[in-house]
């Protein structure tokens, strides 16, 4: 169980993982699926309480579930950093791109266009 207060909001997560995946008819279509990890989440925002549930497969063999919340929250400030610096640097938040897969593509472009700005290595004087 993790519990956080961040920018007014409270959260509370509980972890549950098993190796069990044996009882799952559709095992055998992942290959190396060794757990079953369940994410219980629980939010209070302006004093509205929220609950999600999130479930993920792992090839990973931890007894311990928080290992997998130390993963599973390791993975997501992962993406979050990525998509700040995604904002930061082409303003992703104001795109009015919204139609079919423009914002799909447009996001392609644009982590590919991150990914050679930041592996620039002219010298700029």
């Amino acid at each position: 169980m993790a519990n956080r207060k961040d920018h007014e909001r409270g959260e509370k997560r509980v972890v549950y993982a098993t190796k069990r995946v044996d009882y799952l008819d559709a095992a055998d279509n992942w290959e190396k699926l060794n757990s079953i990890i369940l994410v219980e989440s629980t939010r209070i925002v302006n004093n509205k309480e929220s609950t999600h549930e999130r479930i993920y497969i792992s090839s990973l063999t931890h007894d311990c579930p928080q290992k997998y919340a130390n993963l599973i929250r390791e993975h997501w400030e992962i993406e979050n950093r990525l998509h700040w610096h995604l904002d930061l640097t082409f303003r992703e938040d104001d795109s009015r791109v919204r139609k079919d897969n423009g914002p799909v593509n447009l996001n392609i472009f644009q982590k590919f266009g991150l990914f050679l700005l930041t592996h620039e290595c002219t010298l700029k004087v």
